[in-house]
């Protein structure tokens, strides 16, 4: 693992800025500096790794996204009635005339005799 190029070092010599030995406030920072960064890493890693909490967080995002759409069709029922309004009529009549049919086939002619 590298270290970045705006990261602390933790060879003095390899920093051309550095003219010399560092003082006790700078090897502070970069020891705290260095705390922040491996926390994050722990923090990344661990977020990583709990399967549940990323499943879950999913979960949320799909029903959001479920939510989103649910509100975009209502919204656009509500501006539009007349389309869903005659799919239903469409529907409703198909149905009829399937059932009718099916009523004829079923019914045994009468011979008369």
């Amino acid at each position: 693992m590298t270290t970045p190029p705006d990261g602390p070092t933790s060879d003095p010599a390899a920093d051309p800025a550095s003219s010399g030995p560092r003082s006790k406030e700078e090897i502070e920072a970069d020891i705290e500096a260095t705390r922040v960064q491996l926390g994050q890493t722990v923090d990344a890693l661990s977020h990583r790794l709990d399967v549940k909490s990323r499943l879950k967080e999913q979960a949320q995002q799909r029903r959001a996204q479920a939510m989103h759409q649910v509100q975009q069709t209502t919204d656009r029922v509500r501006r539009q009635p007349a389309v869903p309004a005659a799919v239903a009529a469409g529907v409703l009549l198909l149905t009829t005339v399937l059932v009718l049919r099916g009523r004829r086939k079923r019914r045994p002619r009468r011979r008369r005799g």
